[in-house]
């Protein structure tokens, strides 16, 4: 059965009341190339009017946007609220209307109080990432005016909820540091800013490398480079071989004021090589040994590079016998 063939038969379906029909039917037209968007939206209203609460969310959304119908964020709030508000609707559609709500209350309406209340209510539903959600709001001054104290307690509350996911915990410690380093909505204090930046070090690859640059800009600008390595050891330690190979990254370039030192960059990386972590660390170990080495060694860069080679056929290898399993 090809696309019309399909567009067909929905509409049949449609036609019959199938409510869900109806909405398939409104999502394949706005699918279209030709984005028939006025009569997509005709179907969402009539599969809203059966009461299909997905349907409403999509009836928001384009009036919200202006898609096959003037734009009205006013409309497609009540759309959203008789989502929200509706008690049997299941959990997951009531959270994204919520979500929509708070939504146009900070960007479109500039209604801060009101979005911090429709977030304070998705926390209500179990979503308490949406803390991380009313601290940028405090921050920024969306909608309301600026609280440093305010986005400090809601990112605070984050970081210190263990059961909330490392990286989320990490991202809000890195807002606080941010927050406290700038000082323009609180007063500024570097002593605050490097603790968090040190929490914050715990994350993925993009929040542990801002947070070693904020590190590395205060303890440059304060000639304190011992508290910048003590801080990316520790981390090193404690977090395996993302902080290290930005630890050994520093020393094998002479970042941030450090002397230049190739051999403890070498060092650091045969410290992380000994640890156990996957085929593809290894391989970005090895690879960056190699290119130390061409200073040092070229011999040994090359037996470096032949090893991380090696290690890459072997890691593709099993990758393609995974996707053969699969």
């Amino acid at each position: 059965m090809n696309a019309n063939e399909n567009l067909t038969d929905c509409r049949q379906r449609a036609n019959h009341g199938d409510i869900y029909a109806m909405r398939d039917l409104g999502l394949s037209l706005c699918d279209e190339a030709e984005q028939k968007f006025s009569e997509a939206f005709k179907w969402f209203i009539k599969a809203a009017n059966f009461g299909d609460a997905t349907a409403f969310l999509l009836v928001g959304d384009m009036c919200r946007f202006g898609q096959g119908t003037p734009r009205d964020p006013i409309k497609a709030l009540e759309c959203y609220k008789k989502v929200a508000n509706d008690r049997s609707v299941n959990i997951l559609d009531r959270k994204d209307a919520v979500i929509r709500i708070a939504h146009i209350y900070e960007n479109d309406l500039a209604n801060g109080v009101k979005a911090v209340r429709w977030l304070k209510r998705l926390i209500r539903l179990g979503d308490d990432s949406a803390r991380f959600k009313i601290a940028e709001v405090f921050r920024d001054g969306r909608g309301l005016e600026p609280s440093g104290e305010k986005a400090v307690e809601n990112f605070t509350h984050i970081i210190n909820d263990e059961t909330l996911p490392e990286n989320l915990r990490c991202s809000a410690a890195l807002e606080v540091g941010k927050i406290f380093h700038a000082g323009k909505i609180v007063e500024r204090d570097d002593k605050i800013a490097f603790e968090h930046f040190k929490i914050a070090i715990g994350g993925d690859e993009p929040i542990s490398r801002e947070a070693c640059l904020y590190i590395a800009e205060i303890c440059t600008s304060s000639d304190n480079v011992d508290d910048l390595i003590k801080a990316l050891t520790a981390a090193s330690n404690a977090d395996g071989h993302k902080t290290t190979r930005i630890l050994s990254d520093i020393f094998r370039d002479g970042k941030f004021g450090v002397k230049k030192n190739l051999t403890l960059a070498l060092e650091i990386l045969s410290k992380d090589a000994a640890n156990s972590f996957s085929l593809i660390d290894q391989i970005i170990a090895l690879r960056k040994s190699a290119t130390i080495y061409r200073e040092l060694d070229p011999a040994k860069a090359k037996e470096f590079s032949r090893e991380a080679e090696r290690l890459s056929r072997e890691w593709t290898k099993n990758f393609d016998v995974l996707q053969t399993d699969d």
